[in-house]
C-alpha cells in the first residue's frame, strides 16, 4: 500500500515538473524572438524587408543574425508551418517559432505565445 502510495505521488511530481520545464522553454524562446522583434522594428523604419529567419541570416541588411529560439526542440517556422511574412512594405510583418504544440508569434505589434 505505502508503496503504491509512493508511487502515484511521484507521477505527480514527475507531471508538474515537466509542464513547468515546457514552460521555461517557452520563455526562453519569447525572449529570445523579442530580441529579432525590436531589430525588425527598425528594418521596417529603414524600409527593408525580412529575411527568412534562420541564424545564418542577418534580420535585414545592417542587423544582426537571427538569434536562436533557444527553447529545447523550438525551430522557425515558414509559410505552412506558423508563418513568416517579411514584407515590410506595408509596415507589418510577422515571424514565429514552434516545438510542435506552442507557439511564438511576433509582430510589429509585440510577441505573444500560444
Amino acid at each position: 500500500m505505502v508503496i503504491a502510495i509512493i508511487g502515484v505521488l511521484s507521477s505527480i511530481v514527475l507531471s508538474n515538473l515537466s509542464g513547468a520545464r515546457n514552460s521555461a522553454q517557452e520563455a526562453k524562446t519569447e525572449v529570445s524572438l523579442r530580441t529579432a522583434q525590436t531589430a525588425s522594428l527598425v528594418c521596417v523604419d529603414g524600409g527593408d524587408n525580412l529575411t527568412v529567419p534562420d541564424v545564418a541570416n542577418a534580420i535585414c541588411p545592417g542587423q544582426d543574425n537571427w538569434p536562436a529560439p533557444v527553447g529545447l526542440g523550438w525551430v522557425y517556422g515558414t509559410v505552412g508551418t506558423c508563418g513568416f511574412d517579411g514584407d515590410t512594405s506595408d509596415n507589418t510583418f510577422l515571424f514565429c517559432a514552434t516545438d510542435g504544440v506552442s507557439v511564438v508569434t511576433c509582430t510589429q505589434d509585440g510577441c505573444t505565445t500560444t
